[in-house]
């Protein structure tokens, strides 16, 4: 069953790369491959973002001269990498 976009405020940290999204109470972090597009984005919106949690899609819907709606900016999120994954004593470091 394909999952339905839900309207979301992202909560982005360009620094890290990371995107924090809550959603029915509980907390989601992803990291964004260009945060400072996202932001761009962002500031720029004409409606709220809407997330896609299974295709883990985030569109935003930019203002755009003669487009009503505005013009969807797709950001693919991809989920960071567990401490299994890293190893024990493994960091990240993004920057």
């Amino acid at each position: 069953m394909a999952s339905s976009p839900i309207p979301v405020l992202p909560i982005l940290d360009t620094e890290l790369g990371t995107v924090t999204l809550y959603v029915a109470g509980e907390r989601y972090r992803y990291l964004a491959e260009d945060p400072h597009a996202l932001e761009r984005a962002l500031a720029n919106a004409c409606a709220a973002p809407r997330w896609d949690r299974g295709a883990l899609r985030l569109v935003v819907r930019t203002a755009a001269a003669g487009k009503r709606r505005g013009v969807p900016a797709t950001f693919t999120l991809t989920e960071p990498p567990s401490s299994e994954q890293c190893g024990r004593h493994t960091r990240i470091l993004v920057g």
